[in-house]
């Protein structure tokens, strides 16, 4: 069986800004489409895989796992594509790349507060917090 090495969330940020964000290891990239997300956050893994390999590292070992909302947008995205890619190391099984797309903005975790209201300057109020009366005609 093929053991899922790295999971991918894709999602629109904002209109024409597309995010792609690897779970296990915590990459994330922007691009104007989602096809174009994608194709980065692959090269990138790609060459900080290639980068790590070189030096005797662990791959992608650096980057921690991505928050859990974004695990959790995960587990109730449409996958769209699995990658499969064999180890480069003897004796290593095929791994694979999932790829999943949400409708969600996990990466919107905070509401905005709403705008204040209009008030009076606070040199127009009196001592005891309250706005002065005008004399009546």
């Amino acid at each position: 069986m093929t053991a899922h090495w790295l999971r991918i969330l894709v999602y629109q940020d904002l209109p024409g800004i597309w995010v792609a964000r690897s779970l296990e290891h915590d990459i994330a990239v922007e691009g104007v489409t989602s096809e174009a997300a994608i194709d980065w956050i692959l090269r990138i893994v790609s060459a900080h895989v290639e980068f790590d390999q070189r030096h005797g590292r662990s791959p992608l070992a650096s980057f921690p796992e991505a928050p859990q909302r974004y695990w959790q947008a995960f587990s109730e995205a449409t996958p769209i594509r699995t990658i499969s890619q064999q180890g480069r190391q003897r004796g290593s099984s095929e791994r694979a790349i999932q790829i999943a797309v949400t409708h969600q903005r996990p990466s919107a975790r905070f509401r905005l507060p709403q705008a204040p209201s209009l008030a009076p300057f606070p040199s127009e109020r009196t001592d005891s917090g309250r706005l002065p009366t005008l004399p009546a005609n």
